[in-house]
């Protein structure tokens, strides 16, 4: 676990509030993110993972969360991504560095807390 995901993710539980939904762009497949955090995620899968009951069939609506959260990846502007996050509760967003997103550069350089290419946006809910 890289430290400056760890520290990510101390940031978010320092300054979050305990009922704060969070997301991770790699949807936290370990549930380390959410672990750490204290927070309830959007969506935390592992498709790779073959102990999961669900195997052959995911939990209803969690295909079509998965879905989103990739079209989230592709929006260009920063209204849309915006309205996304709120549309779906998420308060905290943590990109991590090996993470592809379409975002624009202004919206990037927004993050509220940067360190080894791991960046934590806030949206106000």
């Amino acid at each position: 676990m890289p430290s400056a995901l760890i520290k990510a993710c101390l940031y978010i539980r320092k300054h979050s509030e305990i009922k704060d939904i969070i997301q991770d762009s790699e949807n936290d497949p370990r549930w380390v993110i959410t672990g750490l955090a204290e927070r309830q995620a959007f969506v935390a899968f592992d498709p790779a993972r073959t102990d999961h009951l669900w195997k052959t069939r995911l939990p209803e609506g969690l295909s079509d969360h998965l879905n989103e959260l990739a079209a989230c990846k592709t929006m260009r502007d920063e209204t849309s991504l915006t309205e996304f996050m709120r549309r779906h509760r998420i308060s905290w967003y943590i990109l991590e560095p090996m993470s592809e997103v379409a975002w624009p550069t202004s919206f990037l350089e927004k993050a509220v807390f940067h360190r080894g290419g791991y960046r934590v946006f806030h949206f106000s809910q």
